[in-house]
């Protein structure tokens, strides 16, 4: 079980943290040398890997109530703002405090809010304002989950060029370091004059 919830945190699809998992165990062994709590949690680990995407898992995202109190006026520019952004429409009402705005209600995607305030502040010229609550998680539309997967990938792929490269950088020292102990510092400035020198001797980049 500690194996599979720490292989949890990461998701197959995109990294993200994994929710709603169930696993059953239908068969096991035990030996007496060569099993032990790594071991089980290695043997969870590697089923969760190989597993979970026959599961046909999917992405989830945060979606919240909005509550914005508008001037009448604009509620047709607010509703088509709300589309854009994915957004439900859940019903409009008079503003009881004040008959000329109105106070209407959706469900939107929390990762389509990060310019709300500046969009509905542009609408309304400063007077509108909107509550925004956290509601439950739904999947992500198709489209965009592919968009995340592609994202997600990308980056995996930029962390790894980076170890690789830091990896080389602390091989350059150790060489460096290396050769100014056995020849002294003549020597290394003037045989490896520049780290791409090192880089192409050594590594091939």
């Amino acid at each position: 079980e500690k194996g599979l919830l720490e292989a949890m945190e990461k998701g197959v699809l995109a990294g993200f943290p994994v929710v709603n998992l169930a696993a059953d165990l239908f068969d096991g062994s035990y030996h007496a040398v060569d099993s032990n709590e790594l071991s089980f949690k290695l043997a969870a680990k590697i089923a969760y890997k190989e597993g979970l995407p026959n599961a046909m898992p999917v992405i989830l995202e945060p979606v919240g109530t909005l509550v914005a109190r508008i001037p009448e006026h604009i509620v047709g520019d607010v509703i088509g703002d709300l589309n854009k952004r994915r957004g439900k429409v859940l019903g409009m009402n008079p503003d009881e405090e004040n008959p000329i705005f109105t106070i209407v209600e959706a469900e939107v995607p929390q990762s389509e809010m990060a310019n709300y305030t500046i969009a509905l502040r542009a609408m309304s010229q400063g007077r509108g304002s909107y509550d925004f609550d956290f509601v439950r998680y739904e999947e992500v539309p198709m489209n965009i989950a592919q968009k995340i997967i592609e994202e997600a990938k990308k980056k995996a792929e930029y962390n790894a060029r980076i170890e690789e490269v830091n990896e080389a950088f602390e091989k350059a020292y150790k060489l460096r370091d290396r050769l100014v102990a056995d020849y002294g510092e003549y020597y290394y400035f003037h045989r490896f004059d520049n780290l791409d020198s090192v880089f192409k001797e050594l590594f091939g980049i």
